[in-house]
């Protein structure tokens, strides 16, 4: 297994998402963080300028709010994610609210048993050109993604699968189809064939591969779909 090529980097590797990964709720799991690259003196001013960090063991996390949630960027592509996983949270949640109110309210507050966690910390190196900040904080190039996902594998992967052992969330909800495969590794499951509904259902492990979370693949009534497995099926509740 290949080294941290610095402190950093390990530190984002260690943190994992956002939002309240206790009282066995419900979890969403991404492929990658979509954010701005950032160098490592930029990385470390980030964390820094985060009042919310939880450390939790050896894990870090956001406990308080995500700026995704501001009702001024509903109309914009970056609040499809928390569009539909509030859609999804709020269908088997006792808040009585609807989904907009939900989403403000209450999705990855703490209490409310929502959590988001992504498997890679860094944008997909697939990009025509992988930034040089995300060179520089990873210490590896665009042409060693085979090296940087396996670095990522033994070590946050491993951190991940043992976090959500130990947290026991009622359901785990994984979306992004080109990350099914890598969904499949880092969670100890067998791949398997999708239903009609492009969605794979694991329900002893309850854990559901799904479409990414935006208009086009989620159409279809698909955000229903998943939110009646979980709580037709498998009897999922949260506040």
């Amino acid at each position: 297994m290949a080294d941290f090529q610095n402190a950093t980097f390990e530190k984002l590797c260690r943190y994992l998402g956002w939002g309240d990964p206790n009282n066995h709720g419900l979890w969403f799991i991404g492929l990658e963080e979509g954010g701005t690259a950032r160098s490592v003196r930029q990385t470390e001013d980030w964390f820094r300028e985060q009042s919310d960090l939880v450390r939790d063991g050896d894990i870090i996390y956001g406990g308080d709010t995500y700026p995704s949630c501001s009702p001024n960027r509903f109309a914009k592509w970056e609040s499809r994610v928390p569009y539909y996983a509030a859609s999804i949270a709020c269908a088997v949640s006792a808040s009585g609210l609807d989904v907009y109110g939900y989403m403000q309210q209450c999705l990855w507050r703490p209490g409310q048993g929502v959590f988001n966690a992504n498997l890679y910390p860094l944008q997909k190196s697939e990009w025509n050109s992988w930034p040089d900040e995300c060179i520089e904080l990873s210490g590896f190039k665009q042409q060693q993604w085979p090296e940087y996902k396996d670095l990522v594998r033994d070590t946050r992967h491993q951190w991940l699968y043992s976090y959500l052992s130990a947290k026991k969330p009622q359901a785990v909800v994984c979306f992004g189809m080109v990350g099914w495969p890598y969904f499949c590794e880092a969670l100890r499951l067998a791949e398997r064939e999708p239903s009609p509904y492009g969605i794979v259902s694991y329900p002893e492990e309850r854990v559901l591969l799904v479409p990414f979370f935006d208009n086009r693949q989620m159409g279809g009534g698909k955000a229903s779909r998943i939110a009646d497995i979980l709580l037709k099926e498998w009897n999922v509740s949260i506040p």
